[in-house]
Formats: structure tokens, C-alpha cells, sequence
């Protein structure tokens, strides 16, 4: 859904004008993406470390129509070199047809500022309008020279000089953003929420697919957003939330407002997000515990739930929830699935095998105990879980029962081993992780009301 510069394949620009923004635009300002930043420097510099990547939650929506689907990743970084946390869920919402919004959440923890980047497009120019927020011109060429300016440098330095005329604005309270493509009049409208002593900058960043000479950098830029809070605590989490929408020049946007709320007890994992369209008003609730907190008449538990009302008659028309956890309403109850947490004991990996057929080659993850609905999890991707944190997603093929043990068969190559110490992964950057493993079974579940 939002815009992303691709892989720039040269270094020089072909008139000899200068070095081009391949590099730059392989790092954080020119992604999509959250940034903790250390004091220390110790996350700024290229390495081969392992990162402890996650799949924490994945549900392709087939079970529900598509209605909502999701994905939720953790990649806190090297050990002693990254992050406390650095986690990011996003859920595709079907509004009818078509049309679908994305729920974005990102939460970070560690470090001494938590930011997260957006940017426009490549291939065309884009205007930009603003709502609820007041955003003030600096007066600056770039970002780096304001935040130098006034004394206030924290955050990723790495190429902050090519954000250009920035504005800076303060983030405590929600605001949205429509950024229009001046050829296609396609536009992406980003609603996000209020976060206490943060800062937003609003500029321009150079895009590189358009751009033949140096001199075309300052010519084809697209718009940019930096939020910023500065940490000094170490515990505190910093939650950045976002509502995507996109829609074509001949259609106007389906949501008209979003609304984030803080739960009553202010735990930091949790809030509720409650996006307002046409004919629904959807409550996206998440949460990093399994204590029960209501909204709008409606109690919810589980790290994520979800629920659609009709916004003409305020009743529930589906409820969701992935994984353990409930949606309670006065007369509909729906209740997730317990969670299953499975020892992996072995696991097979058909690129090991060069001398077998392919066709007979096994991806097998072997585990103790039974799944306890087997059937539901083909074509699902289970979780594989270390004890460093890290894990992967598999997606399930087949599952076959052994006694007091499952063997998963999944699509792709298993990408790890078993040893007596814990799990060493077999591709690149190949890392022994001592500890169990364990496959990690969450499913969702969703119930359609029926009214007549």
C-alpha cells in the first residue's frame, strides 16, 4: 500500500554529475519503517548479526473472507546492539468491495528515541494536506540543520540532511495526512494517533526513479513525515498508530474520522482504535495481556480483537478475534482459541537432502503432543518460537499424527535444525540459538451475526 523506492541498480549518475541515492535509499528514511535510535551508535552501522526476527501472529483472512487479514513481525536488532522491543502488526480491513483500509501499530521499546518514517511517491510528485495538526515552516534546508538549530539532534542523523524544508509540529494529539498524486490524482490518507511529547516534521526527500542527473534531486522529491519522541527511560514503550486508505482520483475517501483511545488502567501494550466509515464504525482492539476492557458497550480481551457495528443501528454485525482472547456483546459472545505451545524435537530440511528426489524430499517439523484441531491449519503458517525470541512462519501442508507426536510438514525449506544445545538456523547468517524450540499455534475465529 504505501510507496517504496525498489532497488536503484547504479552508484553514478550517467552525465558524471554525481553519485546517485542507491545508498541512501537502502536505509530507514527512505522506508517505510520505525527506527529506535541509540546513543551509542551501536544500530547505525551495517553488520551480518543476527537480528532476532519474528513472526508473531499471520491469518490470510480465508477463514473470514477476507473481512481481515494480518500480519504482526518483531526485529529488535542484535543482541546488545538493537532494541528492548520492535514490534509492528498490520491488518487489512475489507469496508465492501474493494475497498479496504490498513490498521498499522507499531510498539518500541529500549534506546533514546523511538521514530517511524513515511513517504510518498516515486514516479510522480505529490500535494499534501494536513488536518489537525499546526505545522510551522522552520526556515531551513533540511531537517539536520533545524534540529542543529535548536539543540535537538536525537534520532537518526544518517542522511537527515536530505529531508528537505521541513515543518515541525507537535504530535500529542491525532491528525491525518492525504497525499495526491499530481499526474494520477490517487491519493493515500493516513489518519494516526496522538502521542504524548512527540514531534512531528513534515519535508521532502529525494526520489530516484525519475532522477538522470544531480541536478534532478531537488526536482522530483516526494513528501516525507518523521515522528519523533525522545525516551529517557528505558522501559517506556512508545505506541505509533496509523489508518491507511487509498482511493483513486474518481472516488472520495470511505473513512471520515478515526478515534484512539487509552485504556483506563494506561497499560502501555494496549488500545483501541475505532475507525469510522460510510455505513461501520470498526473497534480494533490489541493488547500485550488477557485482562478484559470494554468500549462502547463491548468487552474485549486477547492481544487482538475486533469488532463491526452498523453505524445506522449500532448493531454488532461481526466480531474477531485471533488467537486467545473474546469479544463479548449483550447477546453475542464469541471466545478465540486457546493457544498452543508445542517442544519441537526434530526437523528435516529438503535442500539438505541433494541426494534424494525432490519430489520425495521432506519439510518436517516433528513436535511433542497434537494440535488440537489439525485440519484448520492446512494452508495456515504456524510459529516456530527460540529462545532468543526469534521464530519463523511456516506455512502448513500436511500434518501427520505418530503416537504421542505431530510431524507438520510445511511448503517451504525449514529453514532450521535441531541439535542437543537448542536450534542453529542453515541459511544465511547461520546462528546457534541454545534453549528450546517450540511451534507456536494460534488460529483465529469469526463470527458473522445473522439479523433479520
Amino acid at each position: 500500500m504505501l510507496p517504496h523506492t525498489g532497488y536503484v541498480n547504479r552508484t553514478s549518475y550517467g552525465d558524471g554529475s554525481g553519485s546517485t541515492v542507491r545508498y541512501p535509499s537502502m536505509r530507514p528514511y527512505w522506508r517505510n519503517m520505525p527506527w529506535i535510535w541509540r546513543e551509542d551508535g551501536a544500530n547505525t552501522g551495517s553488520a551480518d548479526a543476527w537480528t532476532k526476527p519474528a513472526l508473531l501472529a499471520y491469518d490470510s483472512g480465508a477463514a473470514n473472507g477476507k473481512k481481515v487479514q494480518l500480519v504482526e513481525g518483531s526485529n529488535p536488532g542484535p543482541e546488545g546492539k538493537g532494541a528492548t522491543m520492535n514490534r509492528r502488526l498490520l491488518m487489512m480491513i475489507n469496508l465492501d468491495g474493494n475497498r479496504n483500509c490498513t490498521f498499522d501499530l507499531t510498539w518500541m521499546q529500549g534506546g533514546q528515541a523511538h521514530e517511524i518514517y513515511q513517504r510518498g511517491a516515486e514516479l510522480e510528485n505529490m500535494d499534501v494536506q494536513v488536518e489537525g495538526i499546526q505545522l510551522t515552516d522552520t526556515g531551513k534546508a533540511s531537517l539536520q540543520d533545524y534540529l542543529v538549530s535548536i539543540n535537538s539532534t536525537e534520532g537518526l542523523s544518517t542522511d537527515r540532511n536530505q529531508l528537505r524544508n521541513p515543518k515541525a509540529g507537535a504530535g500529542d494529539n491525532s491528525f491525518s495526512m492525504t497525499w495526491t498524486g499530481q499526474q494520477t490524482g490517487a491519493s493515500v490518507r493516513t489518519f494516526l494517533s496522538g502521542v504524548s511529547g512527540s514531534d512531528v516534521f513534515v519535508s521532502s526527500i529525494p526520489t530516484a526513479r525519475r532522477i538522470e542527473t544531480k541536478a534532478d534531486e531537488s526536482k522530483y522529491m516526494t513528501p516525507h513525515l518523521v515522528r519523533r519522541k525522545i525516551v529517557s527511560d528505558s522501559t517506556e514503550i512508545t505506541q505509533y498508530g496509523a489508518v491507511h486508505e487509498i482511493f483513486r482520483q474518481d472516488q472520495t475517501g470511505e473513512i471520515s474520522r478515526v478515534e484512539w483511545h487509552q485504556p483506563d488502567d494506561a497499560a502501555p501494550m494496549t488500545s483501541f482504535a475505532v475507525v469510522n466509515s460510510g455505513k461501520y464504525q470498526d473497534i480494533i482492539y490489541t493488547s500485550g495481556d488477557s485482562t478484559e476492557r470494554s468500549l462502547y458497550g463491548i468487552t474485549f480481551a486477547g492481544s487482538i480483537a475486533f469488532a463491526r457495528i452498523d453505524a445506522a443501528t449500532g448493531k454488532l454485525l461481526f466480531s474477531y478475534v485471533y488467537g486467545p482472547g473474546q469479544v463479548v456483546e449483550q447477546t453475542h459472545t464469541l471466545f478465540g482459541y486457546d493457544s498452543q505451545l508445542l517442544e519441537i524435537t526434530a526437523a528435516s530440511t529438503a535442500s539438505l537432502n541433494m541426494a534424494l528426489d525432490p519430489v520425495v524430499r521432506g519439510n518436517t517439523i516433528t513436535v511433542k503432543g497434537k494440535l488440537s484441531t489439525p485440519d484448520a491449519w492446512i494452508g495456515q503458517r504456524i510459529q516456530t518460537k527460540f529462545a532468543d525470541g526469534s521464530g519463523y512462519g511456516l506455512k502448513v501442508k500436511r500434518i501427520t499424527e505418530h503416537g504421542d507426536s505431530t510431524v507438520i510438514e510445511v511448503e517451504e525449506f525449514t529453514p532450521f535444525r535441531i541439535t542437543d544445545q537448542g536450534a542453529e538456523t542453515i541459511f544465511f547468517p547461520m546462528v546457534a540459538i541454545p534453549g528450546k524450540a517450540y511451534v507456536a499455534a494460534n488460529l483465529s475465529k469469526y463470527l458473522a451475526i445473522t439479523r433479520k
